[in-house]
Parts: structure tokens; sequence; C-alpha cells
């Protein structure tokens, strides 16, 4: 169900968000649709398929759950956890690019 919120943002770009009217599409709690919203930081999509998934932090901890499903999900998007504070840099064993933000923003340049 996760995915299909994903694949059903873009289609609201520009318009009101409503949790009611996400919660009745997808057919899941409004609790549900809330936590779904603060766990997704942000994801590119391209011809309405997730290309990249960021999820950005403070401070390094453990892979995001969600970020970990979704790159599961979607083996051929990309993937990183992205820290403000932070020195790591590595690719763990489900190949979610784990950074610190600058180096992540400085890369996109």
């Amino acid at each position: 169900m996760l995915e299909n919120l994903a694949l059903r943002l873009p289609k609201l770009v520009g318009s009101p968000l409503s949790i009611n009217a996400l919660r009745q599409d997808l057919q899941v709690s409004h609790q549900t649709v809330t936590r779904w919203l603060l766990m997704l930081d942000f994801i590119l999509m391209e011809k309405n398929k997730p290309i990249q998934f960021i999820e950005c932090k403070l401070r390094h901890k453990e892979i995001n759950p969600a970020l970990r499903y979704l790159k599961q999900r979607f083996p051929d998007a990309n993937a990183a956890q992205i820290a403000l504070y932070g020195e790591e840099d590595y690719i763990n064993k489900d190949g979610i690019h784990v950074c610190p933000a600058e180096k992540y923003l400085d890369n996109l340049i």
C-alpha cells in the first residue's frame, strides 16, 4: 500500500493535500496515511515510476525501515539516506547509499 501512495502523490502536485481523500483512495486509516507521509522525505518519479528515494536525517542512524522496504520493492530505483551531521559514506548490503547531506548535494551539481 505504501507504494500506492508513492504512485498517487505525483498526481496531486499543485493541489491541496487531503489526508482524508488519500485515506479513502488507498482504503487505509487516517493514522496510517499520516504516518506514511511523515516517513517519505522525497521520491523522484519518472514516467510514473520511482527512480530515487531520499530519506533525510539530522544524524546518521539505522536505515529507515520504510526506505529499506521501498528499495526492496523497487530495486532499480536509487535510494539514499542522507544526514546533516555525520561523516559516514557507504552503500549498505541493500544498495542504500548512506552519506553526509553536503556530499550528496555536491554531487547534484
